[in-house]
C-alpha cells in the first residue's frame, strides 16, 4: 500500500443559508424590487458607471459613492444558449445574455425571454451580439437578480 496515495471520499452537502448582500447589493436589489429601477454606481474619479454596482472602481480603486439610474434598454455583448436542463430552477431551454444597458460602462447578465427557443436556427436569428434588448420586470419581485429579464426591444 502506497503511503502517499490520496483518496477521494464521496459526499454531498445540502445546506440552506442566508447571507447578507451588503450595502451596495442591497440597495441595487431593493431598487429592483420596490421601484423597478436598475441602478449603478459612478466612480468619483473616472466617472465610469458600474452595473451591477460596485463599492469601488476596479480601475481607479476609488470609492464609487454616486448612484445613477441606467436605461431599461441596451445591447447584447455576449450570450449563451442551453438546449437542455442543467440544474433545478433553470428553464429548459434557456438563454442568458451579457448586456450593456444604456448609461452603463459595464455589462450585467440575465435570462433572455420572449423569444422562440424551439428551433436552433430561429435562436441564431433572434440572438446575436449587437441585438437591442429591453428590461422586463417580473410582476411580483422579491429583491433578486431574477426580478427582471431581457426581451427583444
Amino acid at each position: 500500500m502506497a503511503t502517499n496515495e490520496l483518496l477521494q471520499v464521496p459526499g454531498e452537502w445540502h445546506i440552506k443559508y442566508n447571507y447578507t448582500a451588503g450595502e451596495v447589493a442591497s440597495k441595487f436589489l431593493l431598487e429592483l424590487r420596490d421601484n423597478k429601477k436598475i441602478m449603478g454606481t459612478r466612480c468619483d474619479n473616472c466617472k465610469k458607471v458600474y452595473v451591477p454596482p460596485r463599492k469601488f472602481c476596479e480601475e481607479c480603486f476609488v470609492t464609487a459613492t454616486e448612484w445613477v439610474e441606467v436605461e431599461n434598454v441596451g445591447e447584447i455583448e455576449s450570450y449563451t444558449f442551453g438546449p437542455r436542463k442543467l440544474s433545478a430552477g433553470l428553464p429548459e431551454p434557456f438563454a442568458i445574455a451579457y448586456v450593456r444597458l444604456n448609461g452603463a460602462d459595464t455589462c450585467i447578465a440575465n435570462f433572455i425571454k420572449d423569444i422562440d427557443m424551439s428551433d436552433l436556427d430561429k435562436i441564431k436569428e433572434e440572438l446575436f451580439v449587437g441585438k437591442k434588448v429591453r428590461v422586463k420586470y417580473e410582476k411580483e419581485r422579491k429583491g433578486s437578480i431574477t426580478d427582471f429579464c431581457f426581451v427583444p426591444a
